[in-house]
């Protein structure tokens, strides 16, 4: 069975290592917002500098490095 996509305003990420991350979001965060939580859960303090966003049933869908 397929994993429930994220409630409007939940971000499910995952720590992929070496400073990667992978994850998706519901609509109500906002690009800045995602940044800012990857920032703070993944990289250190610092904005991701690498943030690939798309998305795939009213859903984001992303993934990067720090």
């Amino acid at each position: 069975m397929a994993p429930l996509p994220p409630a409007a305003n939940e971000m499910n990420i995952d720590n992929d290592g070496g400073g990667r991350f992978s994850g998706s979001a519901g609509m109500e965060l906002t690009e800045a917002d995602l940044r800012q939580n990857i920032g703070v859960m993944i990289c250190d303090g610092a904005e991701p500098s690498n943030l690939q966003l798309r998305t795939l049933e009213n859903t984001w869908i992303f993934s990067g490095n720090c």
